[in-house]
């Protein structure tokens, strides 16, 4: 990996700070500023609640690849496949009391390489590992959210990149 003046940098402690001054370097801080949105569906149709049933646990955990790496809190994909009840279980509480895990706020951030030179940290991307089961949460609410969207006309049935 190249530093700032051109020379090769092959210390591992080094590499990850001259990658971590880019990723710094190019993220964005949100302004607070909300856009305004005309209604466009009836004020008394929402989107009131997420079935977490076992059933909807375990059809996204079936959808997991086993060999995936674990997240920050060392759960392998292959323990959380018996793992459906208990899930749904902790799923619903998490929801239904605005809490999640302080192990499932945290992430594993790891530079990807895109494409050109190696020892350019332009040429990188950050990709960051969640925990397993957040995911398998956050998938299972997406799916909700995504039939209320279509289901009330809010995006097109044509839209497939970016949902």
């Amino acid at each position: 990996m190249d530093s700032s003046n051109g020379e090769l940098v092959s210390n591992h402690e080094k590499q990850a700070n001259i990658i971590n001054k880019h990723f710094s370097s190019i993220f964005t801080s949100d302004d607070g500023k909300q856009p305004t949105f005309v209604p466009r569906i009836d004020q008394h149709t929402f989107l009131d609640n997420i079935d977490f049933s076992v059933d909807k646990v375990r059809k996204v955990l079936l959808s997991l690849k086993p060999s995936l790496s674990a997240g920050p809190d060392g759960i392998p994909n292959i323990v959380l496949y018996c793992s459906c009840f208990p899930l749904s279980y902790v799923f619903e509480a998490s929801f239904s009391t605005y809490c999640l895990f302080s192990d499932w706020l945290q992430a594993i951030v790891t530079p990807v390489f895109k494409k050109g030179s190696v020892t350019d940290p332009n040429n990188y991307r950050p990709i960051s590992l969640t925990c397993t089961s957040c995911r398998v949460m956050k998938k299972v609410i997406n799916s909700q959210l995504i039939d209320y969207l279509l289901q009330n006309n809010l995006i097109t049935r044509h839209q497939h990149g970016f949902l």
